[in-house]
């Protein structure tokens, strides 16, 4: 177990100190607040039937597609190519139990950025001097807002770490967590609008779970279908079996 608390830290350490981490994270809190003073800017000239908070939390595809790749690509395609995952395999340690240190690590990166990204806003809006008839941020925002972004995000998460189990480029890795991220955001609409799928078979309702705006919509509205948790938190375990199940290939 100490091993284990060991490399959980050392996983920390080795993202925060790595070389683009100021820059990652300055350029997804950047465009987080462009994107929020935006929304406030159109609540101001326009009133929206949902809330501001709402309504900013359908552009997370956005930050998201900056922020897990660079915080992924690196887990495991470094260590691969640099002969460090080898060495890491030959402990005591369990593939398994080494994929969970560098998903929980990422995953804590990934929440901790999203709370500087929500804190930071209430300041970035008195900069505006936009004037709100009603709070920014209520509690249920901020309840709702997170334990949706834990839950995708740890959909999100555990993908960039699969896809950086497959190759020992990060360039690549980085590459394929962002085309899988663009798939699950839009490629379920489009194979719904389609006619690839016949209407009513599973595999069609399948990829209309996976649908992505709709699900935000419901839990905006404070609507949680046990069946899309259910849905998200088994991809999630399933891809990071898999990312244990790859780190011992050559």
């Amino acid at each position: 177990m100490e091993r284990v608390v060991a490399l959980f830290f050392w996983e920390w350490r080795k993202i925060s100190s790595a070389p683009g981490f100021p820059a990652a994270g300055g350029t997804f809190l950047v465009v987080c607040s462009l994107l929020f003073l935006f929304v406030m800017r159109l609540f101001a000239v326009d009133p929206q039937v949902v809330r501001p908070t709402a309504l900013w939390l359908q552009t997370f595809w956005i930050g998201s597609l900056i922020l897990v790749p660079l915080l992924t690509m690196r887990s495991v395609a470094e260590e691969r190519s640099s002969g460090a995952l080898d060495c890491l395999l030959c402990t005591v340690i369990s593939p398994l139990a080494v994929v969970l240190c560098k998903f929980l690590a990422i995953f804590g990166h990934y929440l901790l950025f999203w709370a500087v990204a929500v804190a930071i806003q209430p300041i970035s809006l008195r900069l505006t001097a936009l004037p709100l008839p009603f709070p920014l941020f209520t509690s249920s925002d901020i309840l709702c807002a997170f334990t949706f972004l834990a839950l995708v995000g740890a959909l999100h998460c555990s993908i960039g770490l699969l896809f950086s189990s497959l190759t020992s480029s990060t360039p690549q890795a980085a590459a394929a967590t962002s085309a899988a991220l663009l798939i699950y955001f839009f490629g379920p609409r489009l194979i719904w609008d389609s006619s690839a799928l016949p209407y009513g078979s599973i595999l069609r309702n399948f990829v209309l779970r996976l649908e992505f705006f709709p699900f935000l919509g419901e839990w905006s509205a404070g609507i949680f279908d046990s069946r899309q948790i259910i849905l998200h938190l088994s991809v999630s375990a399933v891809a990071l079996l898999f990312s244990a199940a790859l780190l011992r290939r050559p």
